[in-house]
């Protein structure tokens, strides 16, 4: 269902946005409650850190932006933070802009296929891909600082919940 919003440059006009992008159909299959758990092997010189946690799906009214929220427990703390998915009609792309609780804010270019969504920074690259009939996640990121190598930044196995 598409809802109408009030055009500010022209009052008393309405319109929606001009398109949605050949793969939103793909994000949708993400929509829905996450409960995830595994490693992140930068936050402890031993074989990394368990991490649990919740990620969360959610269209904004209209369905063109995919509201992503992720609330993870680790042992030296938690991260929090929420994002939002989207289709750039001018640029003909996909893209994602992420806030956490530690400060940062990153810009993607999103690749999306069947079944995956990748993300690629300038410090850090991630995908996001589902199995097992979608009802299971599977999160994948790594970094990269300065001229080094990219390296895992976490791994996460997530089970549909809602």
């Amino acid at each position: 269902m598409e809802f109408p919003h009030i055009d500010v440059a022209h009052p008393g006009q309405t319109h929606v946005a001009d398109e949605k992008g050949p793969g939103h159909e793909v994000l949708d299959r993400f929509v829905g409650h996450w409960a995830v758990h595994g490693q992140n092997p930068l936050a402890s010189v031993e074989d990394g850190e368990g991490v649990t946690g919740v990620e969360t799906f959610e269209w904004l009214i209209g369905e063109y932006f995919l509201e992503y929220r992720w609330d993870r427990v680790l042992a030296h703390g938690w991260h929090h933070g929420v994002g939002l998915i989207g289709y750039d009609a001018d640029e003909r792309a996909f893209f994602a802009h992420f806030y956490d609780n530690l400060g940062y804010h990153r810009r993607y270019e999103v690749g999306v296929e069947p079944d995956k969504l990748t993300f690629q920074g300038n410090h850090e690259r991630g995908e996001l891909r589902l199995v097992s009939d979608s009802n299971q996640l599977r999160i994948h990121w790594e970094r990269k600082r300065d001229d080094e190598e990219w390296t895992k930044l976490i791994d996460l196995a997530g089970t549909r919940t809602a």
